[in-house]
């Protein structure tokens, strides 16, 4: 019977063949021990609302990456403000307006002082003043300018106004000295609106040299004054030639 002894035999090892098999079917689809089942992927979430329902919100502005000391560089969302502050040119009208308070002014100085001064060079000078700046005042209309106001004619003619009222407060030699000072400063303050904001803006030819005929004008008055301050100071006058400002 040696046939049968080997069917015999042979069954166990068939038997564990078999059970081996199951196994690796059984393990085949499992994910391996220990690992974390896959996650459940959400649906994608609806596109927010603006606030009145038209429509998809506005996107917030990303982030750009980080900068090398690892802080989050914000996004550019909006252009640099314009620079503000920077007057235009003035126009030949405002121009004309400038120097209309120029003159005006000095007028107005000098009257005071041939009322109040005393002191015949102080007086003498103030009637220079009157009829010089009178006669360029009376020039103007022959311009065809016209006259138009700005902030630096208003400036103007507010320091002179400032002055004249200081100027009604004093008497005697302190007057003298303050109205002189005066026309020290205002001079120079002329001289330099000529050269720095009148002539460069100037476009009208007559108007330009309307104004390069005044320079000369005030520079001499302007050296008059000086010499006049230092008179009544009891000092050496300043003898130094006016400065002329430029752009």
């Amino acid at each position: 019977m040696p046939s049968r002894r080997a069917a015999v035999s042979l069954t166990p090892a068939l038997v564990l063949l078999l059970a081996a098999a199951c196994r690796n079917d059984a393990t085949r689809g499992s994910p391996p021990a220990g690992s974390a089942p896959p996650a459940a992927t959400a649906p994608a979430a609806p596109p927010a609302q603006g606030t009145d329902g038209s429509g998809p919100a506005a996107q917030a502005p990303a982030t750009a990456p980080s900068s090398a000391t690892g802080e989050p560089i914000p996004a550019v969302t909006d252009r640099a403000a314009p620079v503000s502050g920077i007057s235009a040119p003035l126009t030949d009208a405002q121009i004309a307006g400038v120097a209309d308070a120029l003159n005006s002014g000095e007028i107005e100085q000098a009257k005071v002082a041939r009322t109040k001064s005393t002191n015949k060079d102080v007086t003498a000078f103030a009637s220079m003043m009157i009829e010089h700046h009178g006669q360029a005042q009376k020039q103007q209309p022959a311009l065809g300018e016209g006259e138009a106001v700005s902030p630096l004619s208003m400036h103007l003619a507010d320091e002179s106004k400032q002055t004249v009222d200081k100027l009604n407060q004093a008497e005697g030699k302190d007057f003298d000295r303050q109205y002189i000072q005066a026309q020290v400063d205002g001079h120079q303050q002329a001289l330099d609106t000529l050269t720095r904001e009148l002539l460069p803006n100037a476009k009208s030819p007559e108007l330009k040299r309307y104004l390069q005929k005044l320079q000369p004008r005030i520079e001499q008055h302007l050296a008059r004054a000086r010499t006049l301050s230092g008179k009544l100071a009891g000092t050496s006058p300043d003898t130094s030639p006016a400065r002329s400002a430029s752009r």
